[in-house]
């Protein structure tokens, strides 16, 4: 008799699922519960009960976790590694190997005769029987056990439906998971476009998609699916590339009971978060949330540590944004490595809205369309000019039958007062929505959304704030404990009528409180710029646009979408509605705004030449391109080769002109390799000598080029840190912290920053001793503090310097434990600025940080910058940061946490939510289990880092011997 151990180490066979999940459930068996050694068995059949194997259930019994005991019943009989196996088993191997080409049907029929159905489950993580039967039909040869991991790798590319669906009933995935998925979702099943989306033939063959539908259509559900099917059927990593920090943040938690229930872990990829390379796991596969630069550092690193094949999907939400002037180029060269790089399989989910050149966009990523016009809730637009309600036709026959006239005469029947205070007649039309659902106001500027929201709580109805006092309330108290005592005026005014303001000016715990406070309908109208539109999830029954201006600029027909697109709630309502409300001035323009095509999708790299260079630097430095053709041949992944017509210049004549001024700048280095007689393929001028590249030449990076690809920086910006690091190096001042911040003052800040010369000669002149010998070695002393109330004429130079050291004081007093309320009074600068300013400043730390690795003689701030950046982020002491790092815990919780001895992320997690609660009143149950479901995400993480060390450490020692 063999045990069970001896056939898993026989090449010849491999002991399979026989079972399904319905059988698992019907018997009360969770999966995950009953895994030693990755084996389960669960015969019920007497012949398997000999005395040796009941001697060591016995043993194990004694040996188990209650948790565990709970849930086995006393006739349940496990067999484990060591246990002892009839011959039944060879049988059942012979059963596997003669049906290799027959029906899974088949298959089970002639098992369950054998064994009996209900009475035999074996399974081999993560290998199912449905999985054998699929390989064994479509290989000739048989493959043991340790093969199957590897084959798969190489055997990727196409897959039937029926062979996914192999893997589990609900598109791969069990039963269980699916009533899980859906149950977190809180819909009961999914619309008919997502499941004709997840069975097209493009997903079963992992070809790259490109799936484009209206805002709210349910795209993120879809892309959510095929992430778990990597992650826990194939046991692979993703990459989930959003463009905001905020929907960064938002998505994790999202995401986060998924990856506690399914044992797979959530990576947050933003700010200053995120390892870089990414910490190497062996058990677990990752799911990394990305902002857009992080995504394409994240991408970097494992090209370079030649780790790309543990990636195997790349998804990207709004896709137009390869588009956008500023950041742009960053993903569309992401998105072109993902595809270029050698070796990998990597499929690459693309989603967005509807754009004019999706074709394009399709070609650049060599990808399939699929398009609906699916919306969950129908959408109705309407126009208001005058006092006229005129609703927007979608098919009209004619220009002149697009609008009709619905409703007149609106907010007339107000008296004179106010009508003259509200012309627009908003108080009307929020009224009618505001107390049963909600409403979302658009304005043009910051001010406006101010100004909109003072408004309203002076014209709307006071019994308004009789509706959920107690949860408004709650509301004020949590704001107010985020920010140490303080809230805003306006808000404080605002939220007990269930209104509240939202633009860039908010602090992040701010907006985060508004957010979830009018998901939860505490809030009902938010007065918003157009960046929560792109920002945030929040729809609401009625949209209201107060201008067709964002700024100074005429709305475009994508922004006009994406705002209305926030209309319709599904499930709450049957329909949502849009109001633009427009002056008769702009009717010509509205029409051409409405009728005219969607924007087209132009690639950054077109418009601004000069980013060429970061983009060769960062190919050379990764070793992504070795040479010269290397680099043409990598243009031809980029969207801007698709759409070359519109370039000034030759595509390739661009790319020798950026090598060119990269050689003489010393960032990167030529390495001749050629023999000589060979044909040029291209010429440079370098120290006023003719430079000739061979075919076969390499390119390399200096060092400089080197640190600046590994800190995310441009060459230019790497450049100034260099100087800036030099001279500190000479002279670093320590006894204080201000020099440290100085140094990582962020470069945009600097740009922007606006001074107020009598405020910086107070501050200065306030500093003490040690903070003034800071100033003087930087470069600033009395005499410059005079000349700022005296004579404030600067030259270009030392007015970077005075922007840069007056964005370090304001670090200086966030790091010394001042809140942002009364540093935003202390130096006259809104306070969504300083809080963006402390996160700016920790994501610079890190670059810097990075930066100093390439460098030996910068290793005193290699080793001080890496723990500086993630307090930085925080501005807290350093007890608090553990605390600090989970989400919707802040410095007034934290304090509360660590005062009632709940001190560490262990600590959270042994807590139960409703355990939380009494320790911290201001935070809600719903917000403690995200607290705790995240501390024990964090723990699982931690052990997982620590067995990968241990088991790497293990096989360098038996390497040794």
């Amino acid at each position: 008799m063999e045990s069970f151990s001896e056939i898993l180490n026989n090449d010849n066979s491999m002991i399979l699922a026989i079972s399904t999940q319905a059988l698992l459930e019907n018997n009360g068996l969770d999966d995950e519960k009953f895994i030693v050694n990755s084996i389960k068995k669960r015969p019920l059949d007497d012949k398997f009960k000999t005395p040796e194997n009941t001697a060591k259930r016995q043993r194990r019994i004694r040996n188990t976790p209650k948790s565990i005991k709970k849930c086995s019943s006393a006739e349940n009989y496990f067999l484990e590694e060591d246990d002892e196996i009839p011959n039944l088993t060879q049988q059942l191997m012979s059963i596997l190997d003669n049906h290799s080409e027959g029906s899974l049907t088949q298959s089970t029929d002639c098992i369950n005769e054998l064994v009996g159905s209900d009475h035999f489950n074996i399974i081999e993580n993560p290998i199912t029987l449905s999985q054998y039967v699929c390989e064994k039909s479509s290989n000739a040869t048989e493959i043991s056990t340790s093969e199957i991991s590897s084959a798969k790798k190489k055997k990727r590319s196409s897959m039937t439906i029926k062979q996914i669906n192999a893997y589990g009933p609900f598109f791969g995935l069990s039963h269980r998971q699916k009533d899980f998925l859906l149950r977190l979702k809180g819909i009961p099943s999914l619309y008919d476009w997502q499941e004709e989306c997840l069975n097209l033939k493009s997903i079963a063959d992992r070809r790259n998609l490109i799936y484009a539908l209206p805002t709210s259509g349910g795209k993120t559900l879809v892309a959510e699916i095929l992430m778990l099917r990597e992650v826990i059927l194939r046991k692979m990593n993703v990459i989930f590339v959003l463009p905001y920090v905020s929907i960064v943040q938002e998505k994790v938690q999202d995401l986060m009971p998924l990856a506690v229930e399914f044992d797979f872990l959530v990576e947050e990829y933003c700010s200053g978060k995120g390892s870089i390379p990414p910490a190497k796991r062996r058990n677990k596969s990752s799911i990394y949330i990305c902002t857009m630069e992080k995504a394409n550092i994240l991408l970097d690193s494992l090209i370079e540590s030649k780790r790309i094949k543990e990636l195997s999907m790349v998804v990207v939400d709004e896709l137009h944004m390869v588009g956008d002037p500023q950041r742009g180029h960053v993903l569309e060269s992401f998105l072109a490595k993902s595809n270029f790089v050698d070796g990998s399989q990597i499929q690459v989910i693309g989603m967005s809205a509807t754009i004019a050149n999706l074709h394009e966009i399709a070609s650049f990523l060599n990808a399939d369309i699929y398009t609906r016009n699916f919306r969950p809730v129908e959408l109705k637009e309407y126009v208001k000019i005058g006092s006229d309600l005129m609703y927007i036709d979608p098919n009209p026959s004619s220009i002149s039958e697009t609008f009709k006239v619905t409703r007149s005469h609106i907010g007339t029947e107000c008296p004179d007062k106010l009508s003259k205070r509200d012309p627009d007649s908003i108080g009307v039309l929020v009224l009618e929505v505001a107390l049963k659902s909600s409403c979302l106001i658009f304005c043009s500027t910051k001010k406006g959304c101010e100004n909109v929201a003072k408004l309203l709580i002076d014209i709307l109805p006071k019994e308004m704030r009789t509706v959920k006092t107690n949860e408004k309330k709650n509301l004020i108290a949590a704001i107010r404990n985020d920010s140490n005592g303080s809230i805003c005026p306006l808000l404080l005014q605002t939220i007990p009528f269930g209104i509240a303001y939202h633009h860039s000016g908010l602090t992040n715990d701010e907006r985060r409180h508004i957010e979830e406070a009018f998901r939860l309908q505490i809030i009902t109208v938010i007065c918003c710029t157009s960046t929560l539109a792109a920002g945030v999830n929040l729809p609401a029954s009625r949209v209201i646009i107060r201008s067709p201006y964002v700024g100074p600029h005429f709305l475009t027909l994508s922004r006009y979408k994406q705002m209305i697109g926030r209309a319709g709630r599904a499930g709450k309502a049957e329909t949502g509605e849009s109001i633009l409300i427009c002056d008769q001035k702009d009717y010509q323009k509205l029409v051409n705004l409405l009728t005219s095509k969607m924007d087209s999708t132009t690639s950054a790299f077109i418009s601004n030449k000069f980013l060429f260079r970061s983009l060769a630097l960062d190919l050379i430095g990764t070793g992504l391109c070795k040479s010269y053709e290397d680099l043409m041949e990598f243009t031809k992944y980029l969207l801007c080769h698709v759409q070359q017509e519109q370039f000034d210049d030759k595509l390739s004549d661009v790319i020798a002109k950026s090598v060119e001024e990269l050689l003489v700048e010393g960032a990167i280095i030529h390495n001749f390799k050629s023999l000589g007689y060979q044909k040029p393929i291209a010429k440079f001028k370098l120290n006023n000598e003719d430079v000739y590249l061979f075919p076969g030449d390499e390119l390399s990076v200096s060092k400089l080029g080197k640190a600046a690809v590994n800190s995310g920086m441009s060459l230019e910006e790497a450049r100034k840190v260099e100087m800036d690091l030099k001279k500190a190096h000479e002279c670093l001042v320590l006894t204080e912290c201000l020099h440290l911040l100085f140094i990582v003052a962020p470069n945009e800040a600097v740009e922007s920053s606006f001074l107020d010369y009598k405020v910086y000669n107070e501050s200065f002149m306030k500093l003490s001793a040690p903070l003034m010998r800071t100033a003087n070695v930087i470069g600033i002393t009395e005499k410059t503090a005079m000349k700022m109330v005296i004579n404030p004429n600067f030259n270009e130079k030392d007015l970077a310097l005075l922007k840069r050291f007056y964005i370090a004081l304001i670090l200086n007093e966030l790091w010394n434990g001042s809140d942002v309320f009364t540093v935003s009074r202390m130096f006259k600068v809104n306070r969504g600025i300083v809080h963006k300013l402390m996160q700016s400043a920790a994501s610079q730390a890190y670059s810097i940080f990075k930066f100093c690795e390439v460098f030996d003689e910068y290793w005193v701030f290699k080793e001080i910058l890496e723990k500086f950046s993630k307090r930085l982020s925080h501005c807290c002491s350093s007890e608090l940061l553990p605390l600090m790092e989970l989400p919707g815990i802040k410095i007034g919780r934290a304090k509360l946490m660590y005062k009632e001895g709940i001190r560490t992320v262990c600590d959270v997690a042994a807590l139960t939510p409703e355990d939380l609660v009494k320790s911290v009143k201001t935070i809600s149950l719903r917000q403690a289990r995200q607290v705790v479901r995240a501390a024990k995400h964090v723990v699982v993480e931690e052990l997982d880092n620590i067995k990968g060390k241990m088991i790497e450490m293990m096989e360098l020692t038996k390497t040794k011997k």
